[in-house]
């Protein structure tokens, strides 16, 4: 259990600090839509390809499916626990 809640943390962050990247913003909340925060179709690319170093074969329709940090966080864990295990060297 404890694992999980640090593979939690650590992809929380990691996924926050791609966006950071992306949106040139260090004020993100994981509970805000993308779109909200200014995340168009152009920077969908660039954080998508931050994500695939992670999850090589993350889909791009994705951002279909997940509106804001905890949903894909949530989608990554039930979907690729174990490439998520070997990025973070768990």
């Amino acid at each position: 259990m404890e694992l999980n809640k640090h593979l939690r943390l650590e992809l929380n962050q990691f996924l926050i600090n791609c966006l950071v990247k992306t949106m040139d913003d260090e004020d993100i909340n994981s509970n805000q839509d993308f779109a909200i925060m200014g995340l168009d179709s152009i920077s969908v690319f660039d954080f998508t390809a931050q994500i695939k170093e992670a999850i090589p074969e993350i889909p791009l329709t994705i951002f279909l499916e997940c509106k804001n940090i905890k949903e894909l966080q949530n989608y990554l864990l039930n979907n690729h626990e174990e490439e998520l295990h070997s990025f973070f060297k768990q």
